[in-house]
């Protein structure tokens, strides 16, 4: 089944190819039908499909949740996924251009610096292979769970930025709201964070301040070079374009070869009809972000 892509499902066809959802062990949904008491599940503890190994295991409660919980299916997953390609096109959109829908000027932007304009789709694929290689497109990652979605420093989110470095990106914020932040005790940032960072409908503050981070790394570094290697390798380490070992290779390796797939990609079956409307569940609402208007 092939069906036109927009940016957004572009991006998602490659999410989907090359972080393959339903995979993850980490990644949970809430089973409503489950109830919230720990003690005493509304449904059958089985195995949640055929398969062996653990993706299929039974429903398990967690804590951070208040409810109980199965490994992430790759349907919902997909649907998640979609949020993320959604938004990362948004604000890719808004930073190159500064615009918001159609050609109506966002007269809040601050437009970025050292990225060419109009080049909406590079950012976006940046953000992508960022969130791929940082954060594996997981569940828990993406939200923040405990007792794997932060980082060994606490990295926050998909691109897995630090979290004293949030504020300082944070654009859309009050200089004066920026300036606190900056200089607020770590448990009083990590409890904005909570609030104003995670969740669905913080998706596209997140992303504008991870872009920003990424389109930061870039411009400082010197022009000529292979600027991706560049960019990640800054990014990375936050003090040099030239990093040694493998990281800042395989995310510019995979930056220049989804370029190339980008526009030959098409979503399989099973995902397009995971998006249908009578399908998407609690969720369908977010899922507004398909069809998105091309720059």
């Amino acid at each position: 089944m092939t069906i036109t892509l927009t940016l957004a499902k572009q991006l998602l066809a490659l999410a989907v190819a090359h972080a393959p959802p339903g995979k993850s062990i980490y990644s949970a949904e809430v089973m409503p039908e489950c109830g919230t008491d720990p003690q005493a599940a509304t449904c059958p503890l089985e195995r949640v499909c055929d398969q062996p190994g653990l993706l299929c295991s039974p429903p398990r409660f967690s804590k951070s949740q208040g409810s109980w919980v199965r490994v992430e299916s790759p349907e919902t997953a997909v649907r998640r996924y979609a949020l993320v390609t959604g938004s990362l096109v948004r604000v890719s959109r808004k930073l190159v251009s500064c615009r918001v829908e159609g050609e109506l000027p966002d007269e809040d932007c601050v437009p970025v610096k050292g990225w060419p304009p109009g080049a909406v789709e590079s950012l976006a694929l940046a953000g992508l292979v960022t969130s791929v290689a940082e954060g594996g497109l997981r569940e828990d990652v993406q939200y923040g769970r405990p007792p794997m979605g932060r980082g060994a420093a606490g990295e926050v989110g998909l691109a897995q930025l630090m979290p004293n470095q949030i504020p300082r990106f944070a654009t859309w914020l009050p200089a004066e709201e920026r300036e606190r932040l900056a200089n607020a005790r770590r448990g009083e940032l990590e409890a904005w964070i909570k609030t104003e960072i995670f969740g669905d409908q913080n998706l596209d503050k997140y992303f504008e301040t991870a872009l920003r981070a990424l389109v930061q790394a870039r411009a400082n570094c010197k022009a000529g070079q292979n600027w991706p290697y560049a960019m990640w390798s800054r990014y990375g380490t936050g003090a040099t374009c030239k990093a040694s070992g493998k990281f800042a290779g395989q995310r510019s390796g995979w930056f220049f070869a989804w370029q190339h797939q980008i526009k030959k990609v098409a979503l399989p079956e099973w995902a397009v009809a995971a998006l249908e409307p009578a399908k998407q569940g609690a969720s369908g609402e977010h899922l507004a972000v398909f069809p998105v208007t091309e720059p």
